[in-house]
């Protein structure tokens, strides 16, 4: 089983650093097998959560509101897009 340590964070904010953790669990008789960095996000890439969903009348597109530390419009043809929805890390 993979588990980020973010999410892990949000359940545990005590959490120790990656490396203890590992041998805490060793300890409990939990074997890790790895533990992996994750690589940044390219640059000039956004994440941000969609706020509203407008469909346009005659088109195969959408007009999203989002909120990326500021809300922007923009428009998307992905099916999937509902409000609440985010993608990426914050």
């Amino acid at each position: 089983m993979k588990i980020v340590y973010s999410w892990l964070k949000e359940f545990l904010p005590d959490a120790p650093k990656s490396e203890r953790l590992e041998e805490l669990l060793a300890g409990l008789g939990l074997e890790t097998e790895s533990i992996s960095k994750l690589a940044p996000p390219p640059s000039g890439v956004v994440f941000g959560r969609v706020l509203q969903v407008e469909a346009l009348e005659g088109k195969e597109v959408r007009r999203l509101v989002l909120d990326i530390g500021r809300e922007v419009q923009v428009l998307s043809a992905a099916p999937n897009a509902r409000p609440g929805r985010s993608r990426g890390r914050p």
